[in-house]
């Protein structure tokens, strides 16, 4: 039991692990930081084509289709999209 409480678990909240992780030098995309227009939305939906196996959300192209025609997104469901 003594030898287990001395390991130090892989989601520790050792500082230096997260030094390590923050200094990492990556390449910065600044396009993740540019907002999602509605009307790119609207364009992707309608060139989706229909009778599609889901994506991982499970939801069929022909129920994301249901709110490509809305100018904003009004309705409850079109704001999930975005």
């Amino acid at each position: 039991m003594e030898l287990a409480s001395k390991e130090k678990s892989v989601n520790s909240k050792d500082p230096e692990k997260l030094r390590l992780l923050m200094n990492r030098n990556e390449k910065y995309y600044v396009e993740c930081d540019i907002p999602i227009e509605w009307r790119k939305i609207r364009i992707g939906l309608k060139k989706t084509p229909n009778n599609k196996a889901p994506d991982t959300d499970q939801i069929s192209s022909e129920i994301w289709k249901i709110v490509q025609d809305e100018e904003a997104p009004g309705s409850n469901f079109a704001k999930i999209e975005i």
